[in-house]
């Protein structure tokens, strides 16, 4: 009798928890921990950038990054890849730009740019057409290999916002979504006053004379015509 009472007693904790689904208290300390490290981390990203853009009132990223890289590691986690420009147009203005129904300054004037950073442009790409290429397409001008993508993509956004282009936040016809990354072309001047931004950024954070990657649609950002001159 004593025995099969100790053995109840001894199962009451395990009912209790069972009952009440109460977890063990090292799995919610995990837990907690967890969360407050995010915390943390996330709190150092956002403080990190404070002194950096209290810096930028009145001079460009690329004349600050130097005195601020510091900061700018918090932002290097994921390392090394590849910041792409890549353009959206509408499947009609591509198609009446390829036909010779329009110009090539008019086809420009409607296209949408986007500075991004990817480990895998093959991946990136295509998910780009399962998502987001639907009665719009995106062209593939260029990219750069670079130390730290993450960093390099920020800094790409703040001088072109330093240099006074607004971003444009449209609905994405296929998915969706209000992306935040993306510029009108005529806001960004030219695809030379683009290229020439990012590599002043890319040899700021090391990188001097970086060259870029062209991709299959870079004779529509610089045609063979006006190279050559």
């Amino acid at each position: 009798m004593e025995c099969v009472l100790l053995r109840l007693l001894g199962a009451l904790p395990l009912a209790y928890a069972l009952l009440f689904r109460v977890r063990p208290r090292r799995a919610r300390r995990r837990r907690r921990t967890s969360r407050f490290r995010r915390f943390v981390i996330r709190m150092k990203q956002a403080l990190g950038w404070v002194p950096y853009l209290a810096a930028l009132q009145n001079q460009s990223p690329a004349d600050q990054i130097s005195a601020h890289l510091e900061h700018l590691d918090l932002y290097a986690l994921e390392g090394a890849g590849l910041v792409y420009v890549t353009g959206v147009s509408d499947n009609q203005d591509l198609a009446d730009f390829r036909a010779g129904e329009i110009t090539r300054q008019e086809f420009l004037s409607r296209l949408s740019v986007k500075v991004g950073n990817t480990e895998d442009l093959r991946e990136r790409r295509n998910g780009y057409r399962r998502k987001c290429d639907k009665g719009q397409t995106h062209l593939w001008f260029w990219c750069f290999a670079v130390d730290r993508r993450c960093v390099g993509e920020r800094l790409c956004h703040l001088e072109f916002e330093s240099a006074g282009a607004a971003r444009t936040r449209s609905e994405c016809k296929g998915c969706h979504v209000k992306h935040r990354e993306y510029w009108k072309y005529p806001a960004l001047h030219s695809f030379a006053w683009i290229m020439s931004r990012m590599t002043r950024v890319f040899a700021t954070l090391g990188q001097p004379g970086l060259a870029p990657t062209e991709l299959e649609d870079f004779e529509i950002a610089f045609p063979s015509s006006q190279r050559l001159q």
